[in-house]
């Protein structure tokens, strides 16, 4: 989550496209949030439901089979199915967005060092 009123001066500079693409990334990555939350509390109101009855429990995938009111699984499988392509989507922006906010950086502040960093520095990284 970015707090954009810092980024004003993105605004004023030659690119000024790339705040509402930050803004766009920003609330992909919220959406995903919200949804996991939602996802959670589904999933608390069908455990707790007094006409849920678990059948049958796989400790080993967590997958559980259980009757309950039809409302209730419809929501447990509809935001257990979306919760994945959210958490796509938002890494897809954050990827995008970090491309071109390095690129952005390298134009505007030619004569500064951009800080980079990558999942793959940390084991490229010496170890001892």
């Amino acid at each position: 989550m970015l707090d954009f009123k810092d980024l004003a001066f993105i605004a004023r500079s030659s690119d000024p496209q790339l705040l509402i693409e930050l803004d766009v990334a920003n609330e992909s990555y919220d959406l995903f949030r919200r949804l996991l939350v939602s996802r959670n509390a589904a999933i608390e109101e069908f455990l707790r439901h007094a006409q849920t009855e678990i059948k049958a429990f796989d400790p080993n995938t967590g997958k559980i089979a259980a009757e309950a009111p039809e409302l209730l699984l419809f929501n447990v499988r509809e935001t257990n199915h979306e919760v994945p392509r959210s958490l796509a989507k938002a890494k897809r922006a954050n990827e995008t967005m970090m491309r071109r906010l390095l690129s952005f950086g390298e134009r505007e502040f030619p004569k500064r060092q951009v800080l980079r960093a990558s999942p793959k520095a940390s084991s490229d990284a010496p170890t001892g």
